[in-house]
């Protein structure tokens, strides 16, 4: 199955494939990508994918922080504090409350197209409430929403969907929004391969008893 042509022909939109690699897996392959400094600018670059980024490159202190690379926690809550007016204990709780990687990867790479790990899409709210509804089809339940404005990208949405089988989903945070450009019409969604995998089995039931 191809999860990106998936995604885009039956929600529309455009898709970003992202990797994440541990050890032995990050040592046996290759990725001839461009280093970039935030996941958020890289995922909406599709003409230089792949992107990689690493814990030399990445520049924005909360990527690296949802990726295990570096635990600057003083730095992280003190930049939300300054730049929301929230008090640093309630910044150090928002921080807190933040999905990380269990373990830190060895890279990220940003538009993969063969089997990605989590997919995302700076989507239309349209294209975000087909998805609830083909999830929601599925599972019977209501989705719960977990987000922030802060860490909105790589941590509330590309490594918790990683983790869940859940449809992730954001608003972007000032610095990602600003960063990415993202469209005032614009939100962020994500899902992992296995969910995009049982949407696809779904829709090929459908087709099949349609066809009967």
């Amino acid at each position: 199955m191809d999860s990106i042509r998936y995604l885009e022909q039956q929600y529309g939109g455009r898709w970003c494939g992202i990797q994440f690699d541990f050890g032995e897996r990050a040592d046996k392959k290759e990725i001839p990508g461009r280093p970039s400094r935030a996941l958020c600018s890289a995922a909406v670059q599709p003409h230089q994918w792949p992107v990689v980024l690493t814990e030399d490159t990445v520049e924005c202190p909360g990527c690296a922080y949802a990726f295990g690379w570096k635990e600057e926690w003083e730095l992280l809550t003190g930049n939300i504090s300054e730049f929301s007016g929230l008090p640093e204990r309630k910044a150090a709780s928002i921080l807190q409350q933040a999905p990380v990687l269990g373990e830190p990867c060895s890279r990220v790479t940003v538009g993969v197209e063969d089997n990605p790990d989590v997919l995302i899409s700076f989507a239309q709210p349209e294209t975000v409430m087909k998805i609830i509804m083909k999830w929601q089809q599925l599972f019977g339940w209501q989705v719960v929403v977990e987000t922030s404005s802060f860490m909105s990208v790589c941590s509330a949405v590309a490594v918790r969907a990683r983790a869940a089988d859940q449809v992730c989903i954001s608003f972007g945070c000032p610095k990602s929004r600003s960063y990415s450009n993202i469209g005032r019409d614009r939100m962020v969604v994500g899902l992992n391969n296995r969910l995009v995998e049982s949407f696809f089995q779904a829709d090929q039931k459908i087709d099949y008893i349609e066809q009967i």
